[in-house]
């Protein structure tokens, strides 16, 4: 499937209404025992939302990839890190450089898992880290806007790799598998005005992946099912997979 996203649409939607999981942010600190001068390279940086929350909390070796232009300036401008444009394709960092990698809800965007391996394995250091945030195909059929928008189950189905598959190729490319756990599973979540806008202004990329007809019968269901006030739902969560260079 083609994707045809406006990225520069879609940074300035992203950043005005998406912000970094804090405590995911945690996770990853206490899962990697992050010291303090770690380099730390947010691999899908965005808009450098998950950088700053970094920043926050003392870390000031940061560095961020994304391929769009538009989000790398939003997070030069957000974030005191290192801020690169590039894919993986072509990581512009040095061999033996990280010693831990994060990537968050990006793994999915790259079809070559194996360039993408590979890349990272040239980057990290030995025994550096990497931290991957992503959804299982199950988890991905229990989204709360997948009764709105239903054709978005099928389509992240596709985009997203098993992860049984993620942590193979992982370890053909001289990673080991330290840990694969859940992250948040079937907790609650409040469906208000909030959640409401996040989906209006299409906030989640998939969304800008729907003919506009699904789309806007999808937020009148919202609309509708909002009309009656709040209502608690249940978030999927993620799957965390941390992998250690040999």
């Amino acid at each position: 499937m083609k994707e045809i996203v406006d990225f520069k649409v879609y940074a300035l939607n992203y950043d005005r209404h998406r912000k970094a999981d804090i405590k995911l942010v945690e996770t990853a600190i206490d899962s990697l025992s992050l010291d303090k001068t770690a380099k730390i390279l947010d691999f899908g940086c965005g808009t450098g939302n998950y950088i700053k929350e970094f920043e926050i909390k003392g870390y000031n070796n940061l560095f961020g990839l994304d391929q769009s232009v538009e989000m790398c300036k939003m997070a030069s401008e957000k974030t005191s890190a290192i801020i690169e444009n590039g894919s993986h394709i072509k990581i512009p960092f040095e061999d033996d450089f990280f010693d831990t990698i994060i990537i968050v809800d990006v793994v999915h965007f790259i079809e070559d898992l194996h360039s993408l391996f590979n890349g990272l394995e040239r980057i990290c250091k030995e025994n550096g880290r990497i931290f991957i945030a992503t959804q299982s195909h199950a988890q991905i059929e229990a989204r709360i806007y997948s009764k709105y928008f239903p054709s978005t189950t099928k389509i992240d189905k596709l985009r997203h790799h098993d992860i049984n598959k993620i942590i193979n190729v992982a370890e053909s490319c001289g990673f080991t598998l330290l840990e694969v756990v859940g992250y948040l599973n079937d907790t609650d979540y409040l469906v208000d005005e909030k959640y409401f806008n996040l989906i209006k202004h299409k906030s989640f990329y998939i969304l800008g992946l729907l003919s506009e007809y699904e789309f806007n019968e999808g937020i009148e269901k919202l609309k509708n099912d909002l009309k009656n006030g709040n209502y608690i739902a249940k978030f999927p969560g993620r799957t965390l997979i941390t992998l250690e260079k040999k």
